[in-house]
Parts: structure tokens; C-alpha cells; sequence
């Protein structure tokens, strides 16, 4: 079974109007739909904004049904050279909001949780092949042009930023399940009222999520 887990109501809604829909349940006070999508036995997730949200959520569902692969998806700010409505589909996520800094001179800053990877590993179509590329680092706030000169000076090669995908990644990683990540891009966090541009794109983005998505899907099942 898929889980399929998206953070806004404008993210999923479109799934559930194509699905199929045998069951509804309320998990932490938010909805799951389950029942077929293009041919696949899904739950779909509506998670809430946030690492904690989707956290909680997706272990949840981990726990509580039969789940082999989980797809997250939805939209995400993107770093240059990117475009509005590109897909990044990562081979990696990791958090840009984690720092535990050095306690003796020979210590050096910590930006990963303790006894984890620094980064957590995404499939792509399959489940057992690589994220097509890139890289998305998640936070629990939304990146302007004033915070993203630094997390690229400090991540290097970062293709987007979100609030959940390291989260459920991290949940995943736990699990031994495999995750994918397939989130479009709404905004350029590089450029000035980058949030004007997500209001702006929000739809659009949304809707090339979609067809990544089921790109992913129809690819996994040939």
C-alpha cells in the first residue's frame, strides 16, 4: 500500500476527487482517504504544515496499516537555476533548522539529529532506485531572500526548500520504508517577495506535483 501525503488541503484535494474512495479515517484530528488511485491501493494524507505534523502523521500510518511506500507530495521554494514549476525529485532531504553547537574547541557545530545520517535517502520510481536528482533541505518556516544566500553558502548544491520532507523522510529512514519525495517548485527563495510568487503559483506548482506524481506511479507500475 502507498501512503501518499500531502501538507495543504490545495495539495491533495485533486487526489481525493480522482480517487476511488472505500474508507475515511481521522488520525490526530486530520483525514486519510483510503482507496485505489491510478491503479494503486493508497491512503492519502492530508498532514497538517510542518516537521511535527508530518512526523507524526506518517508514523501513524507506518504504524497503524500495511504501508511499503510513501510518497510525499506538494510544492517547495526553489533555489536558482531553477524555475517555477521545475520537479525535484531528491535523492536526499535533510533539515536546515537543526544545530547543536560545539561544546569544547575541538568539537565542531552539529546540523543533524544525533546517531542519524546527516541526510536522509529517497527513492524514485520503483521504490528501489535512486531520487532522479537534486537535493531539499526542510525547516519549520517559510525561506525568504534574506535566509537564502546563507543556507546555500552553507548546504552548497540545495535545489529547494520545504516544511515536511526531511521529517517524514526521517520517519521513513526509522522504518526501513522507502519514501519519495516529488515536490514543484511555487517560488524562487533567491528573489524579492518570494511569497507574493507562492500565492501567485501556488495552483500551477500544485498541478505539475500532480502529474509528477502520477508519472511516478504509471513509471513504477510498467
Amino acid at each position: 500500500m502507498i501512503a501518499l501525503i500531502g501538507a495543504m488541503e490545495s495539495e491533495v484535494a485533486r487526489y481525493r476527487e480522482a480517487m476511488d474512495i472505500a474508507e475515511t479515517y481521522e488520525i490526530l484530528g486530520t483525514k486519510v482517504w483510503r482507496g485505489q488511485y491510478r491503479g494503486n491501493e493508497v491512503l492519502l494524507c492530508l498532514s497538517g504544515v510542518g516537521k511535527v505534523q508530518a512526523a507524526a502523521l506518517t508514523s501513524a500510518l507506518l504504524s497503524r496499516f500495511d504501508v511499503d511506500w510513501v510518497i510525499n507530495t506538494g510544492v517547495a521554494g526553489g533555489f536558482a537555476p531553477h524555475e517555477i514549476n521545475d520537479i525535484v525529485i531528491p535523492r536526499a532531504v535533510a533539515y536546515h533548522d537543526f544545530y547543536i553547537p560545539p561544546f569544547a574547541p575541538d568539537e565542531e557545530p552539529m546540523y543533524h539529529v544525533p546517531r542519524n545520517p546527516k541526510s536522509y535517502p529517497c527513492v524514485g520510481a520503483g521504490k528501489n532506485e535512486e531520487g532522479t536528482a537534486g537535493f531539499i533541505i526542510s525547516g519549520d518556516r517559510f525561506i525568504t531572500q534574506a535566509e537564502a544566500a546563507q543556507l546555500k553558502e552553507r548546504f552548497g548544491s540545495v535545489d529547494a526548500t520545504d516544511m515536511e520532507s526531511a521529517a517524514i523522510a526521517h520517519v521513513c529512514y526509522l522504518a526501513s520504508c522507502p519514501v519519495t519525495i516529488v515536490r514543484s517548485i511555487s517560488d524562487i527563495v533567491e528573489n524579492p517577495h518570494n511569497e507574493l510568487a507562492f500565492e501567485e503559483w501556488l495552483e500551477q506548482a500544485v498541478t505539475a506535483s500532480i502529474a509528477g506524481v502520477d508519472k511516478l506511479l504509471d513509471d513504477a507500475r510498467s
